[in-house]
């Protein structure tokens, strides 16, 4: 979804999710919370990692600086926000029906890759300190199905199980100050990850009213 968002946004006007949910009318209702549909929740209502991708993008802002191969810089007013997105493609033709797929494992199906690693010099962003806010989806944080195959992949939760699991399920931020002096800053991202990055200057934050 985020490289289709990031590539594409320069050809069209807007974007649609088919489905909200996986509950559907048209079909029986599954029981299983993760059997591969195509909504941002499942048919118990737990936010699914797709739902956190639209949110982060929420936050974005609508002037494009440059883009590379995973990655893409965006401004809003005087923050500067970096997506960085790890997409795996599949590593053999897809002749599979949904039973074929472990439940367990949905990843068999992508190439295994290492971790990327990028370096980003900002040119022309002044000297100075600075707010650096990081939000991260990934198999860790964000991803709702992860958590379930950690929980044992329970086919009927209880509603404590589906409350616990939504909460468990948000992705990973944290938010720290740092001294920027023309310097290179690193970024790691995980196969399958994706990561808004912004980075505010503090004396702006000071004459916020």
């Amino acid at each position: 979804i985020v490289k289709n968002m990031i590539e594409n946004a320069a050809d069209v006007t807007a974007m649609a999710q088919a489905f909200v949910s996986d509950y559907s009318i048209e079909t029986y209702p599954e029981k299983e919370p993760f059997y591969g549909d195509i909504g941002i929740f499942t048919n118990n209502d737990v936010r699914k990692n797709v739902f956190y991708v639209y949110k982060l993008f929420s936050r974005m802002g609508n002037v494009k600086i440059a883009s590379g191969d995973g990655w893409a810089a965006f401004r809003r007013d005087r923050t500067i926000q970096l997506v960085l997105y790890y997409y795996c493609g599949y590593n053999r033709i897809l002749g599979y029906t949904v039973t074929d797929f472990a439940k367990s494992d949905r990843y068999f199906v992508f190439s295994e890759r290492e971790d990327k690693e990028y370096s980003f010099h900002f040119h022309g962003l002044e000297r100075g300190e600075y707010i650096l806010r990081v939000w991260r989806i990934n198999r860790e944080n964000g991803s709702a199905y992860d958590k379930w195959v950690q929980m044992g992949s329970p086919q009927n939760l209880t509603a404590e199980e589906i409350g616990y699991l939504d909460r468990i399920s948000e992705p990973a931020y944290y938010k720290r100050k740092i001294q920027y002096e023309d310097q290179a800053l690193p970024f790691t991202v995980q196969p399958h990850e994706v990561a808004l990055v912004e980075i505010e200057p503090v004396q702006l934050l000071k004459f916020v009213p």
